[in-house]
């Protein structure tokens, strides 16, 4: 998927969010901020665990970030519970 389209489908479901849903804590520039890198480590890491600590905004990210991985797979790393683990002794 290219830049254009992905920043497209981006617009057209911030739109129909903000129409039908505005339970999420946090908003969805600030998820895009995270998976994009952009701001200080704790800026990201602060707007990560309210993203965590919230099911909706947790769904939205979720969302956010497939679309992206979708377009790019190389863009976004795979999400911390899937990160393999070395042998257990």
């Amino acid at each position: 998927m290219d830049p254009d389209r992905l920043r497209a489908l981006y617009t057209r479901h911030t739109a129909v969010h903000a129409l039908l849903n505005d339970r999420a804590v946090v908003p969805l520039d600030a998820m895009l901020a995270v998976l994009e890198h952009r701001g200080t480590e704790e800026e990201r890491r602060e707007t990560l665990n309210r993203i965590l600590a919230d099911p909706e905004s947790r769904r939205e990210f979720d969302l956010l970030r497939a679309a992206i991985r979708a377009s790019d797979p190389a863009q976004v790393p795979p999400p911390p519970d899937s990160a393999e683990t070395g042998p257990r002794d």
